[in-house]
């Protein structure tokens, strides 16, 4: 009993570890494609709707068409303001309605004018199919084939694309008996718009009728997306109807007068309010809220009256009021107003309440932070007034429409151009991001941070909390000082940070920095990841990267576009660079060939002003050249561009050949990981510009004197791995400079070994007109043949079979072809080798070891064409019987021991002998035996197999052999004779065929003593019943023949 329960515990343990690993997997390649969560975006929608909201829409015919199939495409339009957003939420709802089981699926998505990853074609495409993916397992299993196709395991991964997700989509539609799709929002993607329309329109063309698949689009009507919807699409214009406008105005102000916003203590003004807005609305809930907020800021029922008769006739006429309110407060409002504003429309990731409020509080005067100087959200909603609403989880303050963003990005423009304190507030991106970036660097340079790094997760999370605008100051600043440079205050502020002194102010921003890319991964489970003492090793190892010594500002400056500048105002010999990673190495890895090129013009002055040797000319480059030097430029880096020669270049040669010693993985640096774990050391920046295919960066190594052929710790050159990562540009240059094609990894490796094992046939190609390889083997005696036989690519080996390389065995005598058997599509290869005159010439090619993989792999129509083939072999049945040495079977004692009579057949079939010794326990009958294969011991007792086998003089039977299975043996003892369709076949050898009647097939039965059973006239009793007991010795087990006209016997127990 004790045992049992620890195998149920012991067995739970493994399904629930296995369960965690399928949801961790799914988890990953789910995210893979859909990183935008649309469910929140729903929630808020659907707070806003009153219950009773578009019910005029569910009800029209358009709709209940769509939702019977008769119409598979809707497009709803209407106007700025309408409830278009409402009524999506509401739609979808509905449709989950009839959702009630894994046959039908509702798929939706949000498009977000406040978010533009929200408005990508491939993260919108990349939502709808992990929905739906999640509700039926076939889907599923489409969308894990799409990941695989982006993932191979040979190849670096892809990102997934538009007509790949589109694929999937289609196949999807068929799997499902109701697929419903909703996307709402088309026109709030920008410039993105018309290829989005164009592309969910396209998708939909080509859906057919055995296709489940129906869409729903709700937008504006504007031209771009008319053009492309209007021929396929059935086309319902929405508008507020007057009930529903009726429903929500009298909702709003009952709720704002039970929350005390609304003071109206005449009903009849309340009757008054209700009948204007309803009339005046024009169809747009949005116009509605306005005027009602509007109403909720005046202070008596008298002041309400009057701005009844003089309501804003449209929304930009209602902004335009609230910028005016504002515009009449003192200087500070209208300054925070408008930082607010800029803050919310061009912060790159949405700020919490309590950051924005922080980063609104900092002025130029301050070395502190002062908290008297923060305002709260109150202050903010007070003074923007309908601009702005707190979002459903409370953490954010948002534009409070679309409307909002157009009327102060574009509307201004439009109704205020002649009006200079309303143009102050337009919201222009140049504008908002130097603030932004002017705002980021003072209070990164605030005392409050002149202070040591933090020593551990727990103290870096609680600097995250006290000061919440931090995180986002350290991360983005780069990114809105971007275009700036050339403002004063901005260069000074960061050459203030990027002093060469490394500031504590400078130390804690790079700790931020470099913690933050390190875990991106994992920074939206927070707290999660707090609790997780597992990350606590990682995160010191990355301080004490990202915090030593020998790293430098200067590694950090390559990020941005302030390296040029502070080289033109420092020596690089005033930054101290005691780490082995060079700055060049993070300008290759970043793209950052501007920062290349800078780095080596301003090092190579500093190596001539500091150099012993006095002999030494200068040296002068372009970071840009011209297409006449990228199309040929053998030759060439022997000399610089100016026409210098080589002795400057010796004294460079330890910038542009300085191998990389270590970098923190996957963190800012752009270092990859494979370059990380396996090639850390000994890795120079032309290695880095080979495996990212970085021409411009190669070019400028080489002229500057890089060697061509410099090795990392495996032996291996750029041109390993440019041929490795299929960088075509890098590769070409390489060649076309003299870099050694036959160079050898220390696993003996060519660059063409590289390019065919990863499926580069362009580089491969080229490899061949620079250095044909034929025969050339790596350290386990592989050629080409071998590496193409293993790609994933039928293409490749195609054009490897053409170069009359010879089919030779590796060092464990394999053969190409055997490779081919383990892969997971081998049909195109084989087809290939089969017919390919060099892998016929000998039958060794598909020896016993290339069986065994077909057989391990459960690949019968393979290995059905490849048994049909082994006639032509001469020794074919030699082949097939072969056991390679003691520890492997043969095929068909495999077959046997894993029990699987169709591939038995087809070896038998094939020439196989069943009495063959090929396994330790002998023949196949007794390898099924030992591994109680009940299936297969029918089979081959019925086939004629012996039942006995003698080894050195020992005699094994199949009872003996089975000790362990008593099923086999009571088959053998019993169950063979009892069944009559067995024991009727034709398969059991010479045995002679016999006719047999019906029978019940019970083990015993009673004989009438009659006829030859009967007691004859000269036999005494005794001798009766001794002949009796003779004759049921002799019967058992056998099946009789009743004569003619007989009865059948009784059956007895």
């Amino acid at each position: 009993m004790a045992s049992r329960k620890h195998w149920n515990e012991d067995g739970l343990s493994r399904l629930n570890s296995h369960l965690l690993w399928m949801i961790k997997k799914s988890k990953t390649f789910v995210g893979f494609f859909g990183s935008i969560e649309p469910t929140q975006r729903h929630n808020t929608s659907m707070s806003l709707r009153h219950p009773s909201t578009g019910l005029w829409l569910l009800q029209a015919d358009e709709f209940q068409a769509w939702l019977r199939k008769d119409t598979k495409r809707l497009w709803l339009s209407g106007i700025p303001g309408a409830g278009k957003t409402v009524l999506a939420s509401a739609i979808i709802e509905e449709a989950e309605k009839y959702v009630n089981d894994s046959s039908k699926a509702v798929s939706y998505y949000y498009c977000d004018y406040k978010d533009e990853k929200s408005q990508d074609p491939v993260n919108i495409l990349g939502s709808l199919v992990t929905q739906l993916a999640q509700q039926n397992p076939d889907s599923f299993d489409l969308l894990r084939q799409y990941y695989r196709h982006c993932n191979p395991k040979s190849k670096a991964p892809v990102s997934p694309d538009v007509p790949g997700l589109i694929d999937v989509i289609r196949k999807m539609g068929t799997v499902f008996e109701d697929v419903s799709v909703i996307v709402d929002a088309l026109d709030e993607c920008g410039k993105k718009t018309a290829y989005l329309t164009k592309t969910l329109a396209g998708m939909c063309s080509t859906i057919g009728a055995e296709n489940n698949l129906k869409i729903v689009l709700l937008s504006r009507d504007e031209e771009e997306i008319r053009q492309c919807l209007a021929p396929n699409f059935t086309h319902l214009r929405i508008a507020a109807q007057s009930g529903d406008l009726e429903l929500y105005v009298a909702a709003e102000i009952d709720k704002r007068m039970k929350d005390g916003r609304l003071g109206i203590r005449n009903l009849k003004l309340k009757e008054e309010v209700m009948e204007r807005l309803v009339k005046d609305a024009d169809g747009m809930f949005r116009w509605v809220t306005c005027q009602l907020d509007y109403l909720c800021e005046l202070p008596h029922d008298r002041a309400r009256r009057k701005a009844l008769k003089c309501l804003p006739p449209d929304l930009n006429s209602t902004y335009e009021r609230i910028i005016h309110r504002v515009n009449n407060q003192n200087q500070q409002v209208r300054s925070l107003v408008r930082s607010t504003l800029r803050w919310i429309i061009h912060a790159k990731e949405r700020l919490s309440v309590d950051a924005l409020c922080e980063a609104l509080s900092i002025e130029d005067d301050l070395n502190f932070l002062d908290p008297d100087g923060r305002p709260t959200a109150q202050d903010l909603l007070m003074y923007c007034s309908s601009l702005l609403r707190v979002s459903v989880d409370g953490e954010y303050l948002e534009l409070a429409h679309f409307t909002v963003e157009e009327y102060l990005t574009k509307g201004i423009l439009e109704s205020a151009a002649d009006d200079p304190d309303i143009m102050s507030y337009i919201v222009r991106p140049a504008e908002s991001t130097m603030e932004l970036a002017r705002t980021c660097l003072l209070y990164l340079n605030l005392q409050d941070f002149k202070q040591d790094v933090a020593k551990d997760i727990e103290e870096w999370f609680q600097i995250k909390e006290d000061f919440p605008f931090r995180m986002h100051a350290a991360l983005y600043w780069p990114e809105y000082a971007d275009s700036h440079w050339k403002d004063a205050d901005i260069f000074g502020l960061a050459k203030q940070l990027f002093h060469p002194s490394k500031s504590k102010n400078f130390l804690t921003w790079a700790q931020d920095y470099c913690v933050n890319y390190a875990f991106s991964w994992i920074r939206k489970f927070e707290e999660t990841f707090q609790n997780f003492t597992g990350f606590e090793e990682t995160f010191q190892e990355v301080t004490a990267f990202s915090t030593s010594y020998g790293i430098s500002t200067l590694h950090y400056s390559v990020f941005t576009k302030i390296l040029r500048l502070l080289l033109e105002k420092e020596s690089p010999v005033d930054y101290r660079l005691g780490c082995a990673i060079h700055p060049v190495h993070i300008a290759v890895a970043q793209r950052n060939n501007d920062g290349l090129q800078c780095l080596l013009e301003h090092y190579c002055r500093s190596i001539r002003n500091t150099s012993v040797t006095s002999n030494t000319s200068s040296v002068a480059a372009s970071s840009r050249f011209t297409e006449d030097k990228k199309a040929g430029y053998r030759g060439e880096h022997s000399q610089a561009p100016n026409g210098d020669t080589s002795p400057d270049k010796e004294q460079n040669s330890f910038i542009v050949n300085i191998p990389i010693q270590y970098a923190t993985s996957q963190g800012p640096w752009g270092l990859s990981d494979e370059i990380i774990t396996e090639y850390k050391d000994q890795a120079t920046p032309l290695h880095i510009a080979a495996w990212i295919d970085n021409y411009e960066a190669a070019l400028i190594l080489l002229q500057y004197g890089a060697e061509i052929d410099p090795q990392d710790k495996h032996l291996q050159t750029p041109l390993h791995y440019a041929a490795w990562r299929g960088s075509t540009l890098v590769a070409g240059l390489l060649l076309k400079n003299e870099a050694n094609a036959n160079a050898r990894t220390d696993f003996n490796q060519t660059p063409s070994m590289l390019a065919v094992e990863n499926g580069h046939l362009e580089i491969l190609q080229e490899l061949q007109i620079y250095a044909p390889q034929l025969n050339c083997v790596d350290q386990l005696g592989r050629n080409l043949v071998h590496y193409a036989c293993k790609a994933e690519d039928a293409e490749i080996l195609a054009y490897i079979l053409t170069m009359g390389i010879q089919h030779t065995k590796n060092v464990f005598g394999v053969f190409p072809l055997c490779y081919v058997f383990n892969d997971i599509d081998v049909t195109a290869k084989l087809c290939l080798l089969l017919n390919n005159s060099e892998t016929m010439a000998d039958a060794n090619h598909v020896d016993s070891i290339g069986v065994q993989l077909l057989i391990k792999n459960h690949r019968n129509s393979v290995l059905k064409k490849v048994l049909k083939k082994l006639p032509e072999y001469c020794g074919a049945r030699k082949t097939i019987n072969t056991q390679i040495g003691n520890a492997v079977a043969n095929p068909l004692c495999q077959a046997a021991s894993v029990g699987d009579v169709k591939v038995m057949e087809l070896l038998i079939d094939a020439g196989a002998d069943i009495e063959a010794e090929g396994c330790d326990e002998g023949t196949p009958l007794m390898a099924a035996c030992n591994s109680g294969r009940l299936s297969v011991v029918e089979f081959l007792i019925r086939r004629g197999a012996k039942e006995a086998y003698c080894k050195d003089g020992v005699v094994y039977d199949c009872i003996g052999t089975a000790k362990h299975f008593p099923e086999i043996r009571q088959w053998i003892l019993v169950g063979r004779y009892t069944q009559q369709r067995k024991i009727a076949d034709d398969s059991g050898g010479n045995r002679e065929q016999r006719e047999f009647k019906p029978w019940s097939g019970l083990e015993q039965m009673e004989i009438p003593l009659t006829g030859n059973y009967g007691r004859h006239a000269e036999e005494t009793t005794l001798d009766h019943v001794c002949r009796l007991q003779r004759m049921r010795e002799d019967l058992a087990g056998e099946v009789l023949l009743w004569p003619e006209g007989c009865e059948y016997p009784f059956v007895g127990v």
